[in-house]
């Protein structure tokens, strides 16, 4: 799979999280009337961009791209856990978090089909503990810190032994410092 077909699913991903973080009341939307085959359009291009694999200098997406992804999933799960009761700013580790799911849900299909629900819960909880994630040291603020973390960590345990991974790497990965 090539990087510029990651990027609508990458998009896809963003909007899903995005749908969790809205707090007004819902508005269904009109109907989009159906376009003839002849008049659909190109999908847009997403905004996110995705890193070049190192694992492929072509830029093609490999099952070891996949491999990396969730390396680097859980290495940013692990900064937010650690930034929880600090003023930090987690903007940067969220959205690495983003591009690495991407990845994962755009490879799950090929490199572990087993788990592309498991990998579509995982990115839910991901959009939405970066949707909920707020610096400081309020015992509230950190209280709801940890407990998104947390929800992100029975996801991620659900998803990596879907993977075929040991899902004991995320009770060392989800760390707070109090």
């Amino acid at each position: 799979m090539r990087i510029r077909q990651v990027f609508p699913t990458v998009a896809a991903c963003a909007l899903l999280a995005a749908c969790g973080s809205s707090t007004g009341a819902a508005t269904p939307s009109p109907a989009a009337p159906e376009a003839s085959p002849a008049s659909v359009a190109e999908p847009a291009q997403a905004v996110v961009a995705v890193p070049m694999p190192s694992s492929s200098p072509t830029g093609e997406l490999t099952c070891g791209s996949f491999d990396m992804a969730a390396a680097h999933f859980l290495t940013y799960a692990h900064y937010a856990g650690l930034n929880v009761g600090t003023n930090n700013d987690t903007t940067g580790s969220f959205s690495d978090m983003n591009e690495a799911m991407g990845i994962l849900t755009a490879m799950a299909p090929e490199c572990a089909p087993d788990s592309v629900e498991a990998i579509a819960a995982l990115g839910v909880a991901a959009g939405q503990t970066a949707a909920t994630y707020k610096p400081g040291d309020d015992e509230a603020v950190k209280a709801a810190d940890k407990a998104a973390l947390e929800e992100l960590k029975a996801k991620g345990v659900v998803a990596w032994d879907a993977m075929g991974l040991d899902p004991a790497v995320w009770d060392t990965t989800i760390r707070f410092v109090d």
